[in-house]
Order: C-alpha cells, then sequence, then structure tokens
C-alpha cells in the first residue's frame, strides 16, 4: 500500500502540461481569427503597431504571469533546461524565408536578414543544449550568448523589417515589401512562433541567473 501511494505521488501531472496546450492552442486560434479578420493589417508606410502588439503582448503576458504567480513559476523551474535550450534548434526552419524571397513575396535584405540570424542561432542551439546536458564547463556562458544571439537576432529582424515596408529606407521601388507579413500566414511568425521562442530564451535566461 505505502508504495503504491509513493508511486502515484512521483507520477508526472498531466494538468498543467494539458492547462499550457490550451492555452497554446486557443492563443493560436485567436491570431488566425484576428489575422483572417484582418486586425493585423494597416496601411503601406504606417508603423506596424498592430503586429508589434502581436508580438509584445504574449510576451509581456508570459512574464508577468511568471513573476506573479508562484506555481507557474516553481513548475517551469522543473523544466529539464537542455530540452528548453533544444528548442531554439527550431529556429533553422528560418531558412524558409529564402523560399519566399525567391517567390517575390519577401524582399531580399528582409528574407536574407532573417533566415541567417535564425539558421545561425538554431546552429548554435546544438553545441549549448548539449553542453548544458552534460554540465560541461562554462555552459552557463554558452546559454547566456545563445539568449542574447536570439533576442538580438529577433531585434534586427524586426528592424530590417519595418525598414523594408513600403515607403521604408530599405524598400526597393516596385519590389516586394513587409506588408504581407501582416497576412496569413507569415503572420504566425511574428505574433506566434517568435514569442514562444522568446518567452523559451527568457526562462532559460533566467535559469541560469538563478
Amino acid at each position: 500500500m505505502h508504495d503504491t501511494a509513493l508511486a502515484g505521488s512521483l507520477r508526472p501531472n498531466p494538468w498543467p502540461w494539458m492547462l499550457l496546450g490550451g492555452v497554446v492552442f486557443a492563443w493560436g486560434a485567436g491570431v488566425l481569427a484576428l489575422a483572417t479578420a484582418g486586425g493585423f493589417q494597416q496601411d503601406p508606410g504606417q508603423l506596424p503597431l498592430r503586429l508589434m502588439a502581436g508580438l509584445a503582448v504574449p510576451v509581456l503576458v508570459g512574464v508577468l504571469l511568471w513573476r506573479l504567480v508562484p506555481a507557474i513559476r516553481a513548475w517551469t523551474e522543473s523544466w529539464d533546461l537542455a530540452v528548453i535550450v533544444g528548442l531554439q534548434t527550431f529556429r533553422v526552419l528560418g531558412i524558409l524565408f529564402l523560399f519566399f524571397w525567391w517567390v517575390g513575396t519577401l524582399p531580399g535584405l528582409f528574407a536574407w536578414v532573417g533566415a541567417l540570424g535564425d539558421i545561425a542561432v538554431g546552429i548554435l542551439a546544438i553545441p549549448t543544449m548539449l553542453a548544458v546536458a552534460r554540465r560541461n564547463a562554462g555552459w552557463q556562458g554558452r546559454v547566456r550568448w545563445l539568449t542574447v544571439a536570439g533576442l538580438a537576432d529577433f531585434a534586427a529582424v524586426l528592424g530590417v523589417g519595418i525598414l523594408s515596408q513600403a515607403g521604408g529606407l530599405l524598400h526597393v521601388p516596385g519590389g516586394a515589401d513587409t506588408a504581407v507579413v501582416q497576412t496569413m500566414p507569415l503572420i504566425m511568425i511574428p505574433a506566434f512562433l517568435v514569442p514562444m521562442f522568446i518567452l523559451m530564451l527568457l526562462l532559460q535566461w533566467q535559469r541560469v541567473r538563478g
């Protein structure tokens, strides 16, 4: 009887993960519905405040919940840090930016900055993840460098994206601009995927800092 009770107490609780999955699903569905209704679109030449809000609001909400709800903070601190770091490897899929440039959907400079930055961070995440898992010497520093590189890449892409919209300093007259990022399916990158990556970067920074 005692062994059975002990085994039950050690069994992972699936409810937090189910709740997290529900929140992520609702978030993605909300972005999809809003984008379908044109909620992120603005007139050419305007600062893309709606898109920027779609990126910033989820990050701010996540940070506030982490800081204000001890249960959430304690739960995330139980996550495997190597897995958190390893999630950044998926950023190698940023190579898809080059596909959208090749078919004429995105401007070249924006696509190349986005692709090369994401690929570099994704590749850098592999040895960093292994260093964390093995607790190699200097693994904390590796995580810090990965975090800085990951956030700097997003900042660079956002800046180049704003300057590459119609009428922007980096826009080539007659060429593609970044207005397409305000519509489906590309809006899912800045309003859904990027905030999740940023939250994981902030979490891994806090874990190393803690």
